[in-house]
Order: structure tokens, then sequence, then C-alpha cells
């Protein structure tokens, strides 16, 4: 199971968890919209911290499969701007019509952009990762196929360029295209000689 899969995955409950506090928010289940908004930030709280475990456990997976052992200590994981999410919950659920829709996409917007973010800063402390690939998701928009520039690979320490919902990943590379030496012809007709033997 790839990243964006576990992302995509992960999404499902926050989002209804979300969308139900927004829903419940319109039936006027709650005394206030600063009471709702609070119960959806705890949602998008939630869910942003599991989101920075399951990046920086992604990437140190991807760091052993490379043979590189990430160190004990992992990254420090930010802290979660509580205040910020109160605001964007409160600007989700202050219109009626699309508050349920505004609340889920906010939530696992909010959770994406944190798994991302986690799995880049758990990258920057590989010595053999020397820069990153776009990985996109199985429905990648033009934006993203634009951004992914045919397979181009990113220095290591740009962030990943993303939009909201996005679950394209960072595939991690140990070599520069440019460091790969070009094939003699001698080397080619071995390597035909070796599979002729298989």
């Amino acid at each position: 199971m790839t990243f964006t899969d576990l992302l995509e995955r992960m999404q499902d409950g926050p989002r209804k968890a979300a969308e139900g506090i927004a829903a419940a928010y319109l039936d006027g289940e709650f005394t206030s919209i600063d009471e709702a908004a609070r119960a959806l930030a705890r949602v998008a709280s939630t869910s942003i911290e599991s989101a920075q475990i399951l990046g920086q456990a992604a990437c140190r997976d991807i760091l052993l499969t490379i043979g590189e052992t990430p160190s004990a200590t992992a990254a420090p994981l930010p802290l979660v701007d509580h205040a910020r999410l109160i605001t964007a919950s409160t600007t989700c659920l202050s219109t009626e019509h699309t508050a349920v829709m505004a609340a889920g996409r906010m939530v696992t917007a909010e959770l994406v952009r944190a798994a991302q973010d986690a799995f880049h800063r758990q990258m920057q402390d590989s010595e053999k990762v020397t820069g990153w690939k776009r990985g996109m998701e199985s429905s990648a928009c033009q934006l993203c196929e634009w951004w992914s520039r045919e397979g181009r690979v990113w220095p290591k320490d740009y962030p990943i360029q993303t939009h909201k919902g996005c679950t394209c990943r960072q595939i991690p590379t140990t070599i520069a295209i440019d460091e790969f030496e070009e094939v003699t012809e001698e080397a080619w007709k071995y390597a035909e000689k070796r599979k002729a033997r298989k």
C-alpha cells in the first residue's frame, strides 16, 4: 500500500466526523458557532497529529528500503496551530449551504498537508537521498501533471508543490540523473551475456 493509498484511506473517518459536526451545527445541536468550530478544530487537530506520524513513518520506511537507518530520534513534529484551525472552522461553518462540504474538505486538506510536510521533514535527515520525484495520485489533475515535469528530480530540500486536496507524494531519489555514466558498448554486451546465462 502506497503513501497515497494510506492518505486516502485515512481521510474517511475525519472527513465524516467533520461533516457530522457541520450537519449537527446546522440542525441546531450546538449552542453557538464558536462551540461547533472548537469541535471541528479538535477533529482537525487530531487528524493532523495522526497524519504527521503517518508521513514520518512512511518516509522512514522508504529510507529503510534504500539501506539507510533513520536516526533513532525522529525529527520533531511542529505544534498544531489551534487558533488557526478554529478560525478556519468558523469560516467553514459560516455559510449554511456549503458548511458540510467545507468542513469535510478543510479537515481532509489539513490532514494531507500535515502528512506531506512530515514526510518532507523526515527526508531532510537522510544522507543518501539527494532529491525527489513527484508521485502522483491515480486521478492527478493537470496542475499536478505539470508539476511532475515528466519525472523531474527536485532537490531534496525543495518542498512538494500541492493544491488543496492533493495527495501526490515525494518519491526520494538517491542519485541525480546527471551522475549516471553513459553505458558503453562493452558494458551493454556484458549485461546481455549475463541475461542470456539466466
